[in-house]
Parts: C-alpha cells; sequence; structure tokens
C-alpha cells in the first residue's frame, strides 16, 4: 500500500508490517511507523567499507541538533540554530538558553546556562560559567570559577583559576592571574604571573611569577619575580636587578619622585651609586657607598 493508505489505517495493531510502495520499504507499527532498513544501508558497529560516494555521511537531515551520548550523558553537540558546539563528556550539559558557544573538554562548560559567545577549550575549563559571556578559557581548569564574568582571556592550566565576577582580564600562563577573585581589566603575562590578585584593577605583571599585592590597583611589574607594593607604581625586576638601560630619556611629569631628607637617611643599605632628589633642599644627593653628599661633595 501506499503511505496514504498505510497513515489511513485505524488503530494498527502494534507488530503490524506492511510493504510501502512509494519507497519499496517495509515499514512496522509499534505505537509509531518505523522503517525496517536493510542491512546494507545500516552502519556497522564492527566499521563500514565506503565508496567514494559523498552521499554517505553521519547526521541529520533536519533541523534538530546532532547529539553524542556516553553512558546516557552528553558527549557531542553540533546546534545548527542556537550556534552551540560541544566535544566532551558533560560539556555544556546544563545550557538552558545559551548560544554560540564552543566547548571542547570533559565538563568543559559544564554549569552554563544563559552564557553565550564562549569558548572553552580543556578539561573542566569554565567549569563553574553560569551566566559569564564573550569569555575564553583555554587549558585544564581554565577560568574554571568564573560565574558571571565577561570578556575574560585565560590560557594556560588554572589560568584565572578563581576568578568569579571579573571582566575584561587576560591571563596567559599556568597559574596567572590564579586568585583573581573580582578584578577587572588586569594583564597577567608569565606563569603564575598576578596570582595573589584577588580585587585590583588595572594591574600588568609580566614575568614568571611577577606580581602585586592584593589590593594594588593600577599598578605594573616586569621582570621575573617583579613585585608591586602600591597603586600607580611601576617595578622593574626584582631585587637582583641592579641597572636599567636606555638610549632614550626618561622623563617624569606630575608625580613626586624624590624624598625628603629624613627619608633619604632612613633607607637602609641603599646601594652604591644611587642618585634621589632630595625635597627637603631641592638639590639631588647621591650615595658613595658610606654617606649621602650632594654633587658639591659636601655632606647630606
Amino acid at each position: 500500500m501506499s503511505f496514504t493508505e498505510r497513515n489511513s489505517i485505524l488503530s494498527p495493531a502494534k507488530g503490524l508490517i506492511v510493504f510501502i510502495t512509494n519507497d519499496s520499504c517495509l515499514y512496522y507499527f509499534d505505537g509509531d511507523w518505523q522503517k525496517l532498513v536493510p542491512a546494507s544501508q545500516c552502519w556497522s558497529l564492527t566499521g563500514n567499507a565506503l565508496s567514494k560516494d559523498s552521499s554517505f555521511f553521519v547526521g541529520t537531515t533536519n533541523p534538530f541538533p546532532q547529539r553524542i551520548k556516553v553512558n546516557n550523558q552528553n558527549a557531542g553537540l553540533i546546534d545548527s540554530a542556537t550556534k552551540n558546539h560541544t566535544w566532551g563528556y558533560k560539556a555544556l550539559l546544563s545550557n538552558t538558553t545559551g548560544i554560540h558557544n564552543t566547548a571542547i573538554g570533559s565538563a568543559a562548560l559544564l554549569n552554563n546556562t544563559t552564557g553565550y559567545e564562549n569558548v572553552s577549550v580543556g578539561n573542566s575549563s569554565m567549569l563553574g560559567n553560569t551566566e559569564g559571556s564573550a569569555n575564553v578559557g583555554i587549558g585544564f581548569l581554565a577560568l574554571a570559577g568564573n560565574r558571571t564574568g565577561f570578556s575574560n582571556i585565560a590560557i594556560g592550566k588554572e589560568a584565572l583559576y578563581a576568578s568569579q565576577s571579573g571582566n575584561g582580564n587576560i591571563a596567559i600562563g599556568g597559574g596567572s592571574m590564579f586568585n583573581n577573585f573580582n578584578g577587572s581589566f588586569n594583564t597577567a603575562l608569565g606563569n603564575g604571573a598576578l596570582s595573589n590578585n584577588v580585587p585590583g584593577n588595572y594591574n600588568t605583571a609580566v614575568g614568571y611569577g611577577a606580581g602585586a599585592l592584593v589590593s594594588v590597583n593600577n599598578a605594573t611589574s616586569i621582570g621575573a619575580n617583579a613585585v608591586v607594593d602600591e597603586a600607580n607604581k611601576i617595578v622593574l625586576g626584582d631585587n637582583n636587578i641592579k641597572k636599567v638601560q636606555t638610549s632614550g630619556t626618561i622623563i617624569a611629569a606630575g608625580y613626586r619622585s624624590g624624598k625628603t631628607t629624613a627619608e633619604i637617611l632612613a633607607i637602609s643599605s641603599p646601594l652604591e651609586g644611587t642618585i634621589i632628589y632630595n625635597t627637603t633642599t631641592h638639590r639631588p644627593v647621591y650615595y658613595n657607598g658610606s654617606t649621602w653628599k650632594y654633587f658639591d661633595e659636601t655632606d647630606l
């Protein structure tokens, strides 16, 4: 019979089999009409010998998403409507209305619900994200704690690990900005860079272990293990750095760079050759290895 004739059968019995002339195939009824597919048209669990015919494919012929499951849990998704794409056990598992997300790795973007335009690559990367959007997390547990933060970039194992609501941060390097909780618009480049920053904003750290104190804002540390200890300050290198060389001119405008006489004399173990502008006498002084002197060789 034809499809029309088959569909006109009232209350077909379960197990009823009919041959359809439209496509020359058998159909059986189990509550719905199901097609009996010949073995030559089935995918074998032990592999398939395919011809070069490009019509062979695994997928859908309608707009519904293509899903892959493991242990009855989502392990892969290609959705043409939401533009969400995943590959990994439980990746993007909790998503409700989030769109344009890419999650690759086991539990990547696991808790995302409404966040959108996120890219998560690595096992448990962006694990806690719920509403955060436009983030990039690449590496094991990268951006793992993010909840609502947006426009963050974390590359490296546990980069921006604890960040929950910070925005506009860039962390590149294993453990970089590890403890950042809600600090925003910080830049960290190097393993462990800015690892102790928690609420600080607008800080920059470049180099292995370069960082800033927890409450510092708008500070810059450059060089391995360089640590800046106050806001609006730049530190070059750690305590092993003895020289800073440039072929240009260094100009400091609008900032008091000198010290008072009392502050100069209170410096512990100054380096020979150190030059400081004395704001008490309005004259520069230098340390000759044993005492502070003005440039006319009189003592401070």
